[in-house]
């Protein structure tokens, strides 16, 4: 019994405590596990509309989050009218997304200063109803004073989109002068596409300067794209594309 005892204590000591956590249909009974989560799988949840301030957490030190069947939820963070964390989801690197049938948005708050500025990797798929990827919003401080800012995207490297029928673009030209890190980009089957930045008003090649490989299918009402082949193949020489309309 002692020797026994031992080697549990021994076990505890030894072994790393786990920050993933992964969790099916119910969130209710683990959200004491949540606050300090570094990797977090929520599947087939229902009842929450969003993560936040449905949860009451800010996911300080989430760098991990994939969302999966979760119909009840329309938006991550709905906050229009109140204060959101201030280091909500400040330090999110890795986001994925998929088969959220009712999401429409990814933010709908004043988000805080350096929100998404560590985004890494963004994967989306089967979100029909999705009209906005990014947040087109001015960024304030979180006590609404001082200068307004933009969300910045500037470690975002790997976005990649499938089956978003109701995205008419990726970035929004607020943000587009920050993608300086992207450098893979994969869209298939968003058949309202019409191009990768909202109203751009400069060339592709100012803004996309670290892209590499560019994959793209049936997404037939994309009309601008070819100009990031046209440029690639003039100025650069180690990209990988495939592009088909349908």
């Amino acid at each position: 019994m002692k020797r026994e005892l031992w080697y549990r204590k021994r076990d505890l000591e030894t072994c790393p405590i786990s920050r993933s956590l992964r969790i099916n249909k119910s969130v209710d009974a683990c959200k004491q596990l949540l606050e300090d989560v570094e990797s977090l799988e929520l599947g087939d949840v229902e009842g929450h509309p969003n993560l936040i301030p449905s949860l009451d957490l800010g996911f300080r030190k989430l760098t991990s989050l994939d969302l999966r069947q979760c119909h009840s939820m329309q938006c991550l963070i709905d906050a229009p009218k109140q204060q959101v964390p201030i280091t909500a989801l400040s330090n999110l690197r890795k986001l994925s997304l998929s088969r959220m049938f009712h999401l429409e948005e990814m933010c709908n708050a004043p988000q805080p200063q350096g929100f998404l500025q560590k985004l890494e990797e963004v994967i989306v798929s089967d979100c029909g109803e999705m009209q906005v990827l990014f947040p087109i919003a001015e960024l304030r401080s979180i006590e609404q004073e001082g200068p307004s800012r933009h969300l910045s995207l500037q470690s975002l490297k790997i976005v990649e989109i499938e089956g978003c029928n109701n995205l008419k673009y990726i970035f929004p030209m607020s943000i587009a002068n920050n993608l300086g890190q992207l450098h893979t980009l994969k869209i298939k089957s968003c058949s309202q596409l019409e191009d990768i930045i909202e109203d751009r008003q400069v060339e592709y090649k100012c803004l996309l300067q670290s892209l590499r490989k560019v994959c793209v299918s049936h997404c037939n009402n994309l009309t601008f794209l070819f100009l990031i082949v046209l440029w690639s193949k003039i100025g650069k020489f180690d990209y990988a594309f495939h592009f088909r309309f349908r």
